[in-house]
């Protein structure tokens, strides 16, 4: 009589083997090749870059039906307009080490009106340490905001253009973008010219229904004689009560670096809150 473990052996085998012919067939494509790929990790590199850089006029074309000038211009204008609404805005600026981790921040809370700003609330940890980077800092008061989203949106009105060719257009997936389902339109700097474009990437979620521009996320790198400045800006827009697109959040990331020195990062978040603006 077989042993039992003869047994089990003899069961397990073609088991295994189903398992596995399935697995082949339903599993992610993805990771079931990878299993058999043969290939060096430099081939794989570069096949992966050649997918993903590959210029393809359609994607472009399907991209700059999404990204209209009307509904740029229609996202700058939401940000225009808050010179004539009331509401509160949250602004915290953060100073980090290249590690994460916290050194300094100062939150601020404004009560905005037509024409005036007023400092309702301000706590800090401690003084920022801007070393090199002293130069640079403004001495505009604190209500005032640093990132012009218009100048953002502008600058996407100038990419996504047909005769764009320096940049790859990609649709890659849906996603919820203060709860309305969006679309997500990119484009990324093709790496024969990106080291001469300082917009390297620049990320775009439009509504499915409807169209509007609800967010834009642009990745860009200056470079500067004795400095190289990394930087992320965004910025989105949210419903009010009314169902009208109004600012809801903007952030602006920074990561300088000099020659010999510790690189330093700040980061700025703004949330606006209670809009209450005159009809449109």
């Amino acid at each position: 009589m077989p042993r039992p473990s003869l047994v089990a052996a003899v069961v397990a085998l073609p088991l295994m083997a189903w398992i596995a012919v399935a697995a082949f067939k339903n599993g992610p494509k993805d990771e079931v090749e990878a299993i058999f790929d043969t290939r060096t990790a430099e081939d794989r590199a570069d096949a992966y870059l050649a997918e993903r850089f590959t210029f393809d006029p359609a994607q472009r074309d399907s991209a700059l039906a999404l990204v209209t000038p009307d509904r740029l211009d229609a996202f700058a204008y939401a940000w225009r307009a808050l010179d004539a609404c009331t509401y509160t805005r949250t602004r915290r600026t953060e100073q980090r080490t290249r590690d994460d981790l916290l050194l300094n921040a100062v939150e601020i809370v404004t009560a905005h009106g037509p024409g005036t700003a007023q400092i309702v609330q301000q706590d800090s940890v401690a003084p920022f340490d801007f070393g090199y980077f002293s130069r640079y800092v403004s001495l505009n008061a604190p209500t005032y905001d640093p990132l012009h989203v218009e100048t953002v949106a502008l600058r996407a009105r100038d990419l996504f253009a047909p005769t764009e060719d320096r940049y790859v257009f990609r649709i890659p997936r849906d996603t919820l973008a203060a709860g309305i389902p969006a679309r997500i339109v990119e484009l990324e700097a093709l790496p024969n010219v990106g080291d001469g474009l300082n917009v390297r990437r620049m990320r775009l979620a439009v509504a499915r229904n409807g169209g509007a521009l609800l967010g834009v996320n642009v990745w860009r790198i200056d470079l500067g004689s004795l400095h190289r400045e990394e930087a992320v800006v965004e910025a989105w827009l949210a419903p009010d009560a009314y169902g009208r697109l109004v600012p809801k959040k903007t952030r602006f990331s920074t990561l300088g670096k000099v020659p010999f020195r510790e690189p330093m990062r700040f980061e700025t978040t703004a949330y606006y809150d209670g809009l209450t603006c005159p009809e449109r």
